[in-house]
């Protein structure tokens, strides 16, 4: 017959495990956020460089260019924007 004692213990031991488990999972979670993060930031500048090239482009007679950049533009700012909201949901 196990006591109170060793009851308690096990637990312990039980808590102890599961706090070093959700540690070492939080740690590596932080390294994918940062890792995503850095990749979200290249397509940020790419996005960045594409509304710049766009506002360039607006007075210039290249309609069909400038269709094509903003649609592209508008694209990849939506992809930005989901995974943006993913990673926050990660966080």
């Amino acid at each position: 017959m196990t006591s109170i004692h060793d009851e308690i213990k096990t637990l312990s031991e039980q808590l102890k495990q599961q706090r070093d488990e959700i540690r070492v999972k939080l740690e590596l979670a932080k390294l994918d956020a940062r890792d995503e993060w850095e990749e979200l930031e290249e397509h940020w500048e790419h996005f960045s460089s594409k509304m710049a090239h766009l506002g360039k482009e607006a007075g210039k007679e290249v309609e069909d260019a400038g269709k094509e950049i903003s649609e592209a533009a508008k694209e990849l700012g939506q992809k930005i924007k989901t995974r943006y909201e993913n990673l926050k949901d990660k966080l």
